[in-house]
């Protein structure tokens, strides 16, 4: 557990100060007004470090208030982000980014319990990531914490608090990330992501992480089978050794790489048994297998046999059935009766 510093040190510093909204940004005036319009009722301060904005990003955040360091890109996340807790005041840090916002979300309440509730050092909240085509997912991340136990930022990308077992909770607040809901934005994004997590020290698990999570994302079905080789043999924790396993067999699924989905599926299977993920692009691969053997023995007219099958289904059923398993055609079905109507989506078969 980390040691909680003397309140009275912190004193000079506070100023009586609540909350410090903490920011890295660069070029994000078309998101900050409504981040920031967002977190007035929370914070009592707007403290950040701009990385080389060349639109009206500065300004906007001293129309707001903010006190604004300048400095030149790093590559390093952890680093921008240990900067801006240096120059918070407050009690509580909030870290947010400009294309963020919170929503739903009774500040005053949340404020009453930073000022009065006996609460741990790092609260989470409620985020929803907004992606492309309208999906969008849910996760808990930790957006508050107490500035009087010394938390700082660890990795270059995908950064972390240096912690392990302190204390959480979650609170009320609620967030949302418009960041990535463009296609393009997104793939940009995936490409400096990769880029980083290949320049941290050869073996870094969790840089073989990052890369792998990117490559999956740019489809680099190579690069993702190396990095997931490389966690699995490198004495991760099961849970990252799972996920590794399932974005390799991924990689080797979409790649037709027969071999290494066999490798993947088996270790997967053998650390998470109960895992959806590894079941998941199992049943894929299966259903893969199963038309790879109807194609040397398909065709329209299922002729003669000494044996016959005891089951008959197509190929183009077959093929239906893995663009819906991998997300590529949807099942929607119909108002009337139980008729169903398949309706095939936009962009290549994606795997998440």
């Amino acid at each position: 557990m980390f040691p909680r510093i003397d309140a009275e040190k912190l004193s000079p510093k506070t100023g009586g100060l609540l909350v410090s909204a903490c920011l890295i940004v660069r070029n994000e005036e078309q998101n900050l007004p409504r981040c920031l319009s967002s977190i007035q009722p929370l914070v009592d301060e707007i403290v950040a470090e701009d990385t080389g904005s060349t639109d009206g990003t500065v300004e906007i955040l001293k129309a707001f208030g903010a006190r604004v360091r300048h400095t030149k890109w790093s590559g390093d996340f952890a680093l921008h982000r240990n900067n801006v807790l240096e120059m918070a005041k407050g009690r509580y840090g909030l870290i947010i980014d400009g294309d963020e916002e919170i929503v739903e979300t009774n500040l005053e309440e949340t404020r009453h319990h930073l000022m009065h509730s006996v609460l741990p050092p790092i609260l989470l909240v409620r985020e929803l990531l907004l992606y492309p085509g309208g999906k969008a997912i849910s996760v808990l991340a930790p957006r508050i914490i107490d500035l009087s136990y010394g938390f700082r930022f660890i990795h270059p990308i995908h950064e972390q608090l240096n912690v392990t077992d302190a204390a959480a909770l979650l609170c009320n607040v609620r967030m949302v990330h418009h960041g990535y809901t463009s296609e393009q934005g997104l793939i940009e994004k995936e490409r400096r992501n990769l880029a980083i997590a290949k320049s941290m020290p050869a073996g870094d698990i969790h840089g073989l992480h990052c890369q792998a999570r990117s490559a999956m994302a740019l489809r680099s079905w190579v690069e993702l089978m190396d990095a997931c080789g490389q966690i699995i043999s490198s004495g991760a924790p099961p849970m990252l050794v799972a996920e590794a396993c399932a974005l390799g067999a991924a990689g080797a699924f979409n790649s037709s790489n027969r071999e290494m989905l066999d490798k993947f599926l088996e270790k997967g299977r053998s650390v998470a048994p109960e895992s959806p993920d590894i079941r998941y692009v199992e049943l894929l691969g299966a259903a893969q297998r199963y038309l790879n053997i109807l194609e040397s023995g398909d065709s329209d007219t299922p002729g003669d046999f000494l044996r016959p099958w005891l089951f008959w289904h197509g190929r183009d059923a077959v093929k239906a059935l893995i663009d819906v398993l991998a997300g590529v055609r949807q099942v929607v079905i119909a108002d009337k009766g139980n008729m169903m109507d398949d309706r095939a989506s936009e962009g290549k078969r994606e795997q998440e």
